[in-house]
């Protein structure tokens, strides 16, 4: 981490489009004014890990629904992908309707979950 020390009113220049301006100092509070592009995400950290934490929760609920969509239309191989990613982990219910889906029509991808399970 780069530690840069600052006066009111001075700045500093990130990557020639980003520039961050020391607008006040009361006590131990800084106030910083932030210049750059429209699209740049400028976030307070709490509020850029409420989001993280958002589009965390958007993706483990899109993952589920492929899970679903690839058990319901009989691609295991597709629910097989997504779960052995790490990405995404199945509920009891969609593991158990992968291993019968997998039954004996794909011995080697149920060898494969069952080994990805035991680690």
């Amino acid at each position: 981490m780069l530690v840069l020390s600052r006066k009111k009113n001075e700045s500093i220049v990130i990557d020639d489009n980003i520039t961050l301006v020391v607008v006040e100092i009361r006590g131990d509070r800084v106030r910083l004014g932030i210049e750059s592009p429209k699209e740049v995400s400028v976030h307070r950290r709490e509020v850029y890990d409420a989001i993280q934490k958002n589009t965390g929760s958007q993706i483990r609920a899109d993952l589920s629904e492929k899970f679903d969509r690839c058990l319901d239309n009989k691609e295991f191989d597709c629910a097989y992908e997504i779960y052995s990613s790490g990405s995404y982990f199945p509920n009891r219910d969609q593991k158990t309707r992968l291993l019968k889906g997998l039954g004996e029509s794909n011995k080697s991808l149920k060898s494969k979950l069952q080994d990805y399970e035991g680690r």
